[in-house]
């Protein structure tokens, strides 16, 4: 498939932070407030069609620990509910 491989081998990089206070993690309790960083480096999605030309993708994104899935926005409550009602579970 030339048209949506880079080449013959996927090679992707991604890196993983957490961060939480020692303090909550010295504590008992079964879970802590805590953030998170992920950042990613691909190549081109085979949906994209590039082939072999040069280039790839950089994601990023930090996150936060909700404290229930009442806090989840109200606008992404409502899309999972009409589109992935599993998903409000975990």
């Amino acid at each position: 498939y030339p048209l949506h491989s880079a080449g013959d081998t996927y090679k992707a990089l991604e890196l993983f932070q957490f961060f939480a206070d020692r303090a909550d993690l010295e504590g008992s309790a079964p879970g802590v407030p805590a953030t998170m960083s992920w950042s990613r480096m691909s190549p081109w999605l085979p949906w994209m069609a590039q082939g072999q030309r040069l280039g790839g993708l950089t994601f990023h994104c930090r996150g936060r620990k909700l404290g229930s899935y009442e806090e989840v926005p109200g606008r992404t409550r409502a899309y999972i509910a009409a589109h992935h009602p599993e998903f409000a579970h975990a």
